[in-house]
């Protein structure tokens, strides 16, 4: 087929989105379909092609289109130039729909769908959110789509109670890059590269420090359960990987203000996409944190990438216990704490440590489940609901 993918922003980005449209277009390639990328010609995107800034990313083209970035002018307020912006590159999507009509146009946000709905082009979108009720006439675009990818179960709830037809939504969780955690280095090889301690485990969590919806990840609590490990005489080092910059600076800080130095816990900042399975590699344990929060990020549209990655990595894992992570992970794969609770989470982390052997079949398992969770199949099952 040839499937056109609607980006609804800039692109390359250094955010996770940017991440997770470049793995399912290259998924898509290379289950043989002709891929495109188009996104808005606006301000901020990397320089440079796919392949410079996502790991084992290509094989489709990426087609800027013109649009008045309104999001650049001093007279136009932000809410609105947003508005702008979007209705310019729809008109620009519109021509572009036209000179090169797709078999499938795909993409995560309704916003930009309205001109392939309007040419009767068959759609799936995919949500990592659930629209308010009204927003962006989010229901008349969804009702004709041919298909409807809800990250999570608790997502699907939701879209299928506003009146998305229950028919036309699967559950897809994101994929992981299986190809990637492949052939790891060894444990002994991995912390020698990142110079890390091999007297104790290293309790790891790498991953953005921060969600898209700029919400703290649980790092806080992470550390305040370090704080109660080291109190309690555990030997351990705790390593996280991943930025921003101006977040690990205050979590330096919170850090310092819990008696934890640089002999127990570092940081050590965002590394390139192409070195994550190294890093993973290097952990005894991966950490999968999460504040108390009623936001609905946590309890309903997360599917965490960093939790996919430890799975496929074989690492052993304790995990906030959250509706979406159930559709990942079980009492049988991974070791759960409360969300929010720094005490919690410590007990989890010491019951992992003290039970290496323990944890490593629960890892074991984990790796098994993860195998159906690779972009190519998760693409795979969700274009052969339109192509059967």
């Amino acid at each position: 087929m040839r499937i056109l993918y609607i980006c609804h922003t800039r692109f390359p980005s250094e955010k996770a989105y940017g991440h997770q449209i470049a793995q399912v277009c290259t998924a898509l390639a290379q289950n043989g379909h002709e891929v495109e990328l188009v996104c808005p010609d606006v301000a901020g995107a990397l320089p440079g092609g796919v392949e410079a800034h996502y790991r084992n990313a290509g094989g489709f083209r990426v087609t800027k289109l013109p649009a008045f970035d309104a999001l650049q002018s001093p007279f136009i307020p932000g809410p609105l130039a947003v508005h702008v912006t979007w209705a310019s590159y729809r008109r620009s999507l519109r021509t572009h729909l036209e000179a090169n009509r797709p078999d499938l146009v795909y993409a995560r946000s309704a916003a930009v769908l309205s001109p392939a709905i309007a040419l009767a082009i068959p759609a799936v979108l995919e949500l990592h959110t659930v629209p308010s009720r009204l927003r962006w006439g989010f229901l008349p675009i969804a009702w004709r789509c041919c298909t409807v990818v809800a990250l999570t179960t608790p997502m699907r709830d939701a879209l299928v109670a506003r009146g998305v037809p229950a028919e036309r939504v699967i559950v897809e969780p994101d994929g992981v890059d299986l190809d990637a955690f492949a052939k790891l280095p060894t444990k002994a090889e991995a912390k020698a590269r990142w110079k890390l301690p091999t007297d104790r485990p290293v309790v790891a969590y790498v991953g953005s420090l921060k969600s898209g919806h700029d919400l703290p990840k649980g790092v806080e609590e992470l550390v305040e359960a370090a704080a109660l490990l080291k109190a309690h005489g555990e030997r351990f080092f705790l390593w996280i990987v991943g930025g921003p910059a101006s977040e690990v600076r205050r979590l330096q800080a919170w850090a310092t203000s819990h008696g934890l130095d640089d002999s127990t816990v570092r940081f050590e900042g965002p590394v390139p996409s192409a070195d994550v399975p190294a890093a993973i590699a290097a952990a005894d344990l991966g950490v999968y944190p999460a504040p108390k929060s009623t936001d609905p990020f946590f309890y309903r549209d997360t599917s965490p990438l960093k939790l996919l990655e430890y799975m496929a990595a074989g690492l052993p894992t304790v995990s906030a216990d959250l509706p979406p992570v159930r559709d990942l992970l079980g009492d049988d794969d991974t070791r759960f704490c409360a969300p929010g609770d720094s005490a919690d989470l410590a007990r989890a982390l010491s019951a992992a440590l003290a039970d290496p052997a323990g944890s490593a079949t629960r890892a074991q398992a984990a790796k098994a489940r993860v195998a159906r969770l690779s972009w190519r199949e998760r693409m795979a099952r969700i274009t052969s609901l339109y192509s059967a």
